[in-house]
């Protein structure tokens, strides 16, 4: 899976979250927003901060999609391969939640990023579509064009990050 984050208009403390997602064959076609944080033993719902939940094909034609739970999606198509596309409300600024500002972007993955249940083990790449002053704090394995690589999606999941033109930096 390849996820990517990015934003227009800050001030909305909206970001845009696009998901590349394939399946196999004879695989349901499901997209599951979790309902955990990592170090907490409770269930929250992320996918209330969802906006405008769509799924287009590779053509960019919109596909039949339906929402089985409060954080559950079920694409309705035999095709393999799907753009997942909506906005992200992040407007809340502690550990676990994700905040967008005009000089401050913090991503608690596991809040707006999904999964496709069964395959939480397989690789998966994040790309940040940000400013390109801002620093990045918090993601490992970047590679150019501001592409983050995770073994699987719990690796991805446990890796909040904050990109920022006014971060600070001390050595001892």
């Amino acid at each position: 899976m390849r996820y990517h984050i990015s934003y227009s208009k800050p001030n909305t403390r909206i970001f845009q979250v696009e998901v590349h997602v394939s399946y196999a064959n004879d695989e349901a076609r499901l997209l599951q927003l979790p309902v955990w944080r990592p170090g907490r033993y409770e269930r929250a719902d992320f996918a209330q901060q969802v906006i405008g939940f769509r799924v287009k094909d590779l053509k960019g034609l919109p596909v039949s999609h339906k929402k089985i739970n409060s954080a559950l999606w079920s694409i309705e198509s035999d095709a393999s391969s799907f753009i997942v596309q909506y906005g992200f409300y992040a407007s809340v600024l502690n550990a676990g939640s994700s905040f967008l500002s005009d000089n401050m972007l913090y991503v608690n993955p596991v809040n707006c990023l999904p999964f496709v249940p069964g395959r939480e083990q397989e690789a998966c790449q994040l790309v940040l579509d940000i400013p390109a002053h801002y620093t990045v704090a918090g993601l490992l394995n970047e590679k150019p064009g501001r592409i983050f690589q995770f073994p699987d999606f719990h690796s991805l999941a446990d890796s909040p990050f904050i990109a920022s033109d006014c971060m600070l930096h001390y050595s001892f």
